[in-house]
């Protein structure tokens, strides 16, 4: 019988459904770094072969993970409903959730075929039909050659694998990821992002996967949740986030982004002109009603900007003053001090990067245009975040 698509959810939370799973409408205040996310709103995940890639910012990652699939913490109010059913006062053995450590967990006095059959040993499953199981399983996972190996003998990435093998035999209804590829490194992490991604579209499961690796949160998925201190931010496709967020927060929270506070002097049609401390800039007003003097963040995102060339003029133009360049490979990341003194970023593409020969405090022309960047009135769903934290700090966000 063919499976049906799930969904996926990215954590900084990674979620992938079934036929629909309810998240709790309200987390327990367990600690009180963790107090905000007793608010978090209700999260209905549904079925439908849409995969969705659930973003949600550290604090309260832990109380989430805990109180869906492990049941150790009872949620505040509201259910916890998986696949139609009302699990919110089971015990963890009752909720058929399988869940991934970080640190794989695997018992190191057991080889492959043993760890992975331990679960299905707990459900008092015939010899002939373990065998038969874990045979499938291991198959899948491309681990049929190593059911004798113990995890001594293998890489990060094939307990990765044996891990996820010893989760799917017992044929959870969700299946839960968490910092799964942490302890890899990046080459590794990049290959298992391909594998985890493929598994989830012959399965169909419901995943749900906790990362603060924010470039896993959008790629792994996508329909993308932002949380903050318990209190959803945005919600959308990892294009509409990255490309329209609704706030600072948003905005700092997925790729890289060049800010700068500002105040709105001229509306003109769908373009709005904003005053900084430095110079004045226009950008898409974003069906935003913005009213003259109105405080709002001035965004762009580095890779609508361009560098050293003066010559092809754009709507926003600026003399900032060269500080260095990253090379990345297939592009450079060039960073400039704008005259308020802080960074902004431009991307110039492999085909130009023999072009980068500025010296450290030259001055150069950066420039974008208006239909590239946009404003942002709103700083946070948090009240008191602070935006110059946001901004000109870490983009932790401090709230005051």
């Amino acid at each position: 019988m063919a499976r049906k698509a799930g969904l996926v959810i990215a954590l900084a939370l990674l979620l992938t459904c079934g036929p629909s799973a309810v998240v709790p409408s309200s987390l327990p205040a367990a600690s009180p770094s963790a107090a905000a996310i007793a608010s978090t709103d209700l999260i209905s995940l549904r079925e439908g072969g849409q995969q969705s890639s659930i973003a949600i910012r550290s604090v309260g990652t832990s109380e989430l993970i805990r109180t869906v699939p492990d049941g150790l913490l009872l949620p505040d109010g509201g259910k916890i409903v998986i696949h139609g059913g009302d699990v919110t006062d089971l015990p963890p053995n009752k909720r058929n959730v399988s869940l991934i450590f970080q640190d794989f967990a695997l018992f190191p006095h057991m080889n492959v075929f043993e760890n992975i059959a331990f679960g299905l040993k707990l459900k008092k499953m015939g010899k002939d039909e373990i065998r038969k199981e874990v045979a499938e399983i291991l198959k899948l996972v491309g681990l049929s050659h190593m059911e004798k190996r113990f995890p001594r003998q293998m890489s990060g990435g094939e307990k990765q694998r044996v891990a996820i093998a010893r989760s799917l035999v017992v044929k959870p209804k969700i299946l839960l990821f968490d910092e799964p590829l942490a302890n890899l490194d990046y080459r590794l992490q990049r290959k298992m992002e391909e594998e985890l991604k493929i598994l989830h579209q012959r399965l169909g499961l419901t995943f749900i996967y906790v990362t603060h690796n924010q470039e896993q949160a959008i790629s792994l998925g996508d329909r993308v949740m932002i949380l903050n201190r318990g209190v959803i931010e945005q919600i959308g496709s990892p294009t509409e986030i990255y490309m329209h967020p609704v706030n600072v927060f948003t905005a700092r929270f997925l790729g890289e982004l060049n800010l700068v506070r500002g105040e709105v002097t001229r509306l003109d049609g769908p373009k709005v002109e904003v005053k900084t401390s430095f110079a004045s800039f226009t950008a898409s007003a974003g069906g935003e009603r913005l009213e003259p003097n109105t405080e709002v963040t001035y965004a762009v995102r580095p890779e609508k900007v361009s560098i050293g060339e003066g010559e092809q003029k754009k709507e926003n133009m600026a003399k900032a003053k060269f500080v260095s360049a990253i090379y990345r490979g297939t592009e450079t990341e060039c960073l400039v001090e704008m005259p308020n003194g802080s960074i902004f970023k431009a991307i110039v593409p492999g085909e130009r990067i023999r072009e980068i020969s500025w010296s450290p405090s030259e001055v150069v022309t950066i420039g974008w245009r208006a239909e590239d960047a946009f404003v942002l009135r709103e700083v946070s769903a948090v009240a008191g975040t602070d935006v110059e934290s946001l901004i000109y700090g870490q983009g932790g966000g401090e709230t005051r």
